[in-house]
């Protein structure tokens, strides 16, 4: 058997209206994120909290007010794949 490290998900907390929130984890994030640039969310506004705290608001374009943590979390693992495939 291969030892795996396990990789917590991050997950998100997402108020659209006042009281009402949802748990998404990154891939659900990343998908309203694109739903809210395509138009399909337009009389709502999102705003995001992290596990760390950190708050954004969704633009209309889809994009973070602010970079969060947990959404950084790809890019770390792309990165250690980069190395392997180096060395």
């Amino acid at each position: 058997m291969i030892p795996r490290k396990r990789i917590e998900a991050p997950r998100f907390v997402v108020t659209y209206l006042p009281g009402q929130f949802v748990m998404l984890d990154e891939y659900n994030l990343r998908q309203l994120m694109l739903e809210v640039a395509q138009g399909l969310h337009m009389h709502l506004s999102f705003s995001v909290t992290d596990e760390e705290g950190s708050e954004a608001n969704i633009l209309d374009d889809g994009t973070l007010t602010t970079d969060l943590y947990g959404l950084s979390i790809i890019n770390d693992i792309k990165f250690e794949y980069l190395k392997v495939k180096r060395s």
